[in-house]
């Protein structure tokens, strides 16, 4: 009964559709002061730009895509970077400095 039971539950939560298959909105850029470098450049603290239709001008960490990661950054850069909305969190997906 038990096996039975938790085969059932197995079908049911394979029939809906996994978040990242879900296609995410093309990106957005803007510019920023990096206020400070975390993990490696993993994470960036980020003073931008009001980002129009997205958010207001404000200081925020941003999760760093792999493909977009320098290690030449640091505190006090002018950056122009792109996000694109990753399961619910804005992700920089390009990155250069000024």
């Amino acid at each position: 009964m038990l096996l039975l039971l938790s085969l059932s539950f197995a079908a049911c939560g394979a029939a809906r559709p996994a978040e990242s298959t879900v296609a995410s909105p093309e990106s957005t850029s803007t510019t920023g002061t990096i206020k400070e470098v975390r993990k490696e450049g993993a994470v960036l603290l980020v003073a931008h730009e009001e980002i129009p239709g997205v958010m207001p001008a404000m200081t925020m960490p941003f999760q760093v895509d792999a493909k977009a990661r320098r290690k030449d950054l640091k505190s006090g850069d002018r950056i122009r970077f792109s996000i694109a909305e990753r399961e619910g969190l804005y992700v920089i997906v390009k990155l250069e400095r000024l």
